[in-house]
């Protein structure tokens, strides 16, 4: 089965935002229709309500096979949660999720810890963070470590960050500018040469 690693060519994700299972399976079935490869679902945007196995199992039925990008971001309906209540919201979904197809599970690069750059360098953090990338894996899932910046940054600082995501055990590493120029999700290798050539 086909996951965002063993892709033949770059994916088309489609990322979903929507607060009911009602209105996710119709941008869904979509996006489908519109040739989406993968589909992402943005469980911060869904109401509290939805977020139980039988919702879940209709909306992931919804996405046909494709592979599953599911974030579960601070913002929108997860907002006032702690990282923790926010990990346990992608990891439940993540194992439903599973019986359909490959997940691939978007861990904040500053997970247990908020931090500039959205990159953290407390250790103890960093550690919780290694042990949750692991046992993503255990669960035959994807990770992909994400950081969502403010501004353009120094090719230094970018690299930095790449390496922080990479050696916290990502399959996938994202940086994206917030104001929606971004820097494609892409492998830590490519990653480092795409900075040295646009930065």
């Amino acid at each position: 089965m086909t996951n965002f690693l063993n892709a033949p060519k770059t994916p088309i994700v489609a990322m979903v935002m929507e607060a009911t299972p009602d209105k996710i399976i119709t941008k869904v079935r979509k996006a489908i229709i519109d040739g989406a490869d993968c589909i992402g679902i943005q469980i911060e945007c869904i109401e509290k309500a939805y977020r139980t196995e039988t919702h879940y199992q209709k909306i992931f039925e919804a996405c046909a096979g494709k592979p599953l990008y599911l974030t579960s971001y601070r913002h929108r309906a997860n907002e006032g949660m702690t990282d923790e209540q926010c990990i346990d919201e992608l990891l439940f979904a993540s194992t439903i999720a599973k019986q359909y197809s490959n997940v691939l599970c978007d861990v904040m690069g500053d997970t247990y810890c908020a931090s500039q750059y959205q990159i953290t360098k407390d250790e103890s953090a960093i550690q919780k963070q290694r042990a949750l990338v692991d046992h993503i894996h255990e669960m035959g899932c994807e990770v992909l470590i994400s950081s969502h910046f403010q501004a353009f940054l120094p090719a230094e600082i970018v690299i930095d960050c790449a390496k922080g995501q990479a050696e916290r055990g990502a399959d996938i590493i994202k940086m994206m500018k917030k104001d929606g120029h971004f820097r494609p999700p892409m492998p830590f290798d490519e990653a480092v040469s795409y900075t040295h050539l646009t930065l």
